[in-house]
């Protein structure tokens, strides 16, 4: 796989679960957020990757539906990527 500087998130919209994918370095540092749309941070996750494509499952089940800032950071606090998501009812 080539290096790419592109963030997939699926499915979007979703009912509060959806997985995040990412190609990175092997052992890169990440940190995964998410932050409602009055800029609430309501998630984050962070680790080192092992694959060269990174996998990010995420739960916002209890989270209210409406539009969420999911945004990815790699060493040194670096943005790699964002991407807006609906969050609907179920």
């Amino acid at each position: 796989a080539e290096m790419s500087n592109q963030l997939f998130i699926a499915p979007n919209p979703n009912f509060g679960q959806f997985s995040v994918r990412y190609n990175n370095q092997s052992s890169e540092q990440l940190t995964l957020r998410v932050f409602s749309s009055n800029g609430k941070l309501v998630y984050k996750q962070s680790l080192t990757t092992v694959l060269l494509y990174t996998k990010i499952d995420v739960d916002l089940l209890n989270n209210a539906p409406g539009m969420y800032l999911v945004e990815l950071r790699g060493a040194g606090g670096k943005l790699l990527g964002s991407r807006q998501i609906i969050v609907g009812h179920r």
